[in-house]
This record gives structure tokens, C-alpha cells and sequence, in this order.
């Protein structure tokens, strides 16, 4: 084997060779990455303040809807629920209650529509009535149930005149319900 030692110049250059390949490598490393991050938090910022700007307009209106929930809550007028997910059953069943004064009726469930969370029962319903005030009083009734429930359409035909003898009606109206994701969400926060 060789043993030689280097020369000053030698040693002069393998010191500048390492400083250089630590410059490299602190560029390639350290600096590149860290100015490329840096140019992206405009970015981020930006979306993190329309973030923060959807939050608070979301909690703002949150806290208009509470109060408009405590304004009825003092008024004392009764608060519709919106029950869970597949409230055919019931529905029917206070359907037929309100409808025992009718004559006859017939009732078709149009398919169910979804939008987020909420699940809208659509109904076609058509019932004849003896007089103009019962069918009132069922149109009525239908729409103060117990379930929130919005009347999309009605008409009202009388046999004779509308205030006298029968009267045949017929409405659309929509129930909503709560999709079963944000059941299980519930249950999981209580």
C-alpha cells in the first residue's frame, strides 16, 4: 500500500469540494424547500381566511335561526320536529286520523328526493269530504301535524258549488325527514 499525505493546495481543494457539496446539498434541501413553502402561504392563507369568513357567516346565521327558535319558544307556539329517516308509518298513521271525517281517499307516496341531509316524502293525496268546512278543516289539520310538512299544491272542486254538497280535494304536500348519516352523527355527540 501507498501511503502518501496531501499537499496543502490538496487539502485547500477537498476543503472547498465539501463546502460546496454542503452548499449544494443546504440549497437542494433547506432552502429550495422552505422558499417553495413559503410562496404557497399566500395561498393557504387566503383559503384559510375564506374559511374563517364561511364559518362565521354559518355561525352568524346559527345564531339568527336560535333566536328566531326562542322568539317562537316565548311566543308559545308548538315546534315541528323533523323525525328520523323512514317516518311512513307514523305519517299514516296521523294521516288517518285527520281523514276518518272524509268520505273517501286515496293516497300515493311519489319517491323519496334527497338534498344533504334532509330526506323529502312527497305525497299525492285526494279525498272527498260533505261539505266545504270539513275539507278545510282536513287541509288544516294536515298542515299543523305533527311532522313538519310543507302543501305544495291544493285544489278544492265542489259538486254543486263549493260551499254547498260535497267537495272533492286534492293537495300535494312534502314531510321531511333526517338521513339516517346524521341520526348516527347525533347519537355519536350526545
Amino acid at each position: 500500500m501507498m501511503t502518501r499525505s496531501f499537499t496543502t493546495r490538496e487539502k485547500i481543494l477537498m476543503l472547498c469540494l465539501a463546502v460546496v457539496i454542503l452548499a449544494a446539498v443546504y440549497m437542494k434541501v433547506v432552502y429550495i424547500d422552505v422558499s417553495n413553502t413559503m410562496e404557497q402561504y399566500p395561498a393557504l392563507l387566503a383559503e384559510a381566511e375564506e374559511e374563517l369568513s364561511l364559518e362565521q357567516q354559518k355561525y352568524g346565521k346559527l345564531q339568527a335561526m336560535r333566536r328566531e327558535l326562542d322568539a317562537v319558544k316565548e311566543s308559545g307556539a308548538e315546534l315541528q320536529e323533523v323525525p328520523d329517516y323512514d317516518n311512513s308509518k307514523r305519517i299514516m298513521e296521523e294521516l288517518n286520523q285527520i281523514l276518518r271525517p272524509c268520505k273517501n281517499y286515496s293516497l300515493n307516496f311519489l319517491p323519496l328526493e334527497q338534498e344533504g341531509n334532509i330526506i323529502r316524502r312527497k305525497i299525492d293525496l285526494q279525498f272527498t269530504c260533505s261539505n266545504y268546512g270539513t275539507a278545510e278543516q282536513v287541509v288544516r289539520d294536515i298542515d299543523e301535524m305533527q311532522y313538519r310538512c310543507l302543501i305544495t299544491s291544493l285544489s278544492m272542486q265542489g259538486r254543486d258549488t263549493v260551499k254547498t254538497g260535497e267537495v272533492t280535494t286534492r293537495l300535494e304536500a312534502t314531510f321531511f325527514e333526517l338521513s339516517e348519516e346524521v341520526i348516527v352523527a347525533q347519537k355519536e355527540t350526545e
